[in-house]
């Protein structure tokens, strides 16, 4: 089964993330990682003037990170999907960087201010 997204949509499965430090804290869910490989992505966004669909740079098996809480989640073969709108998405890593297709991103949040570093 094919899912194709409309419009704006893309379709990402999430990335397990861990929701603790190395030293033991557990992070509240806004700081927690909020990755994702795209599976389908839609048309784009309609231009209303001429008809025709306006591009993004967002391709199947980017990895994305998203904004936390958005979306609407699905579980489909045991895989934990989300349906975003592109305007959810705040960066994306490009599939053809990726080293046989995987890549280790390693994430850390600083303790003292919640600040995300690559």
């Amino acid at each position: 089964m094919e899912l194709i997204p409309i419009g704006d949509l893309i379709i990402v499965e999430r990335l397990e993330s861990k929701n603790q430090t190395k030293s033991g804290i557990i992070l509240p869910i806004p700081n927690q990682k909020s990755l994702g490989k795209v599976i389908s992505v839609g048309k784009g966004i309609l231009n209303k003037y001429d008809g025709t669909y306006l591009q993004y740079n967002i391709d199947i098996d980017d990895i994305v990170i998203f904004q936390t809480h958005r979306g609407h989640p699905l579980k489909i073969d045991n895989k934990n999907l989300l349906v975003l709108s592109m305007k959810n998405i705040l960066c994306t890593y490009k599939y053809y960087d990726l080293v046989d297709g995987k890549m280790e991103l390693d994430i850390e949040v600083e303790e003292t201010t919640g600040f995300m570093k690559l």
